[in-house]
């Protein structure tokens, strides 16, 4: 069965049916046209004439049909039906080979992140000023901006250690990292001093991310982790194998100090005594609230007692909502494990953002689309999320004064 889309016919509108023009599909003819190609000769009848709307109902009706059986392979003959089994045998063959790829490709990977791990500490010792690089190791080809002499009886700027606020910087700069990050949370990641990776032992079954914190007001955590398990063997039945699948996530628990928590917020509410006095009371409690570090709360999926009855009516577009969230939330964590990481010194100057496909990181919403201008602009659209608090523009776009 092809892919939805191809070969689909463009519905005709209901005041050109005057003007429609039968096309003869023959069997010959449908080469190459989803849905309808490969049909053996009189299959559909010799000279069978179809409308536009005919062939996209026709069309429609095969798409539907994606994962269940046509009944076309069990109307072939049978000599043919065999030379199909061993084509999927053949297939199936082929399965364990691309299994046995993906294993090699992780043991080369893991190779690999054990390579870079020099390079990384060294990355770290110069972020946090354990390290102060020498002339030949600042050479550059960009243009240095002229030092201001210190004017006569003035002070020299205090000298700064390392980089201050790097991760921060780095974090600000992807687009799909920034919108997870609050006001609430700016203050906090200041004190973020490294992020790392590490893979689980065993091949193609997860990796470890690990965000290090210097001392803090906030929490007394010195390193969060977020764990994202993998399964690396296919599904029974399945035909095609694609790399392992995420099986779930876990993170640590933040040890918040009191009052400093940025995932919960306090609200006031009113409420009115039942009774004659109708009197009022004010309650005061804590919510949870969107932040940054939410990221260490991944969500769950439901887990369904064999044979108990599930509640059908919220429980299909509940568990579509905790999918997505899940998906977002692994896109998160590959994109620190894949971009952030290795390329971090690109990510916090902007440079990374020119070598990003356009639309690459816009999937989940894009900023100043012309179209949101015509109809009210962002704010009018409740799944917008403004530029997060202190993010750093790219390269030549200047802040609106």
């Amino acid at each position: 069965m092809p892919p939805k889309g191809k070969g689909k016919p463009k519905p005709v509108e209901d005041d050109e049916e005057d003007d429609v023009e039968e096309v003869d599909i023959t069997p010959t003819q449908a080469a190459g046209r989803g849905g309808l190609a490969g049909l053996p000769q009189g299959f559909m009848g010799a000279g069978a004439n179809f409308s536009p709307e005919m062939l996209a109902a026709l069309q429609s009706r095969l798409d539907d049909m994606v994962g269940s059986s046509s009944g076309l392979l069990e109307s072939l003959p049978k000599d043919v039906r065999r030379r199909i089994h061993a084509l999927r045998n053949i297939q199936k063959d082929h399965l364990k080979l691309e299994v046995q790829f993906h294993q090699e490709v992780a043991a080369l990977e893991k190779k690999y992140v054990e390579l870079f791990q020099p390079f990384y500490q060294k990355r770290s010792t110069i972020i946090h000023g354990d390290y102060e690089p020498t002339d030949a190791e600042c050479t550059t080809e960009q243009e240095e901006p002229a030092i201001e002499p210190i004017p006569e009886g003035g002070q020299a700027p205090a000298p700064i250690k390392g980089i201050p606020h790097f991760w921060l910087g780095v974090l600000q700069n992807n687009d799909l990292v920034a919108r997870e990050i609050y006001d609430q949370d700016v203050e906090v990641l200041k004190f973020l001093e490294d992020i790392s990776v590490e893979l689980l032992p065993e091949l193609n079954t997860g990796f470890v991310l690990k965000f290090k914190f210097g001392a803090n007001p906030y929490f007394s955590n010195e390193v969060l982790t977020k764990t994202y398990h993998l399964n690396p063997e296919p599904e029974a039945g399945e035909m095609i194998y694609e790399g392992p699948i995420l099986d779930h996530a876990d993170g640590s628990v933040i040890n918040w100090n009191e009052g400093k928590d940025t995932t919960v917020k306090t609200v006031k509410k009113k409420q009115k005594k039942k009774g004659a006095s109708g009197k009022t009371r004010t309650v005061i409690k804590q919510v949870k609230t969107d932040s940054f570090f939410n990221f260490f709360s991944p969500p769950k999926r439901h887990e369904h007692e064999e044979g108990a009855e599930c509640e059908h009516d919220h429980d299909d577009e509940e568990e579509m909502m905790i999918e997505d969230k899940i998906s977002l939330d692994f896109d998160l964590g590959e994109t620190i494990k894949e971009k952030l990481i290795p390329e971090a010194i690109l990510w916090f100057t902007g440079e990374a953002l020119e070598y990003e496909d356009d639309g690459g990181e816009g999937d989940y919403g894009d900023y100043g689309d012309e179209d949101d201008d015509e109809d009210g602009g962002d704010d009018d659209d409740p799944s917008y999320r403004p530029p997060p608090a202190g993010a750093q523009p790219p390269p030549g776009e200047c802040k609106q004064q």
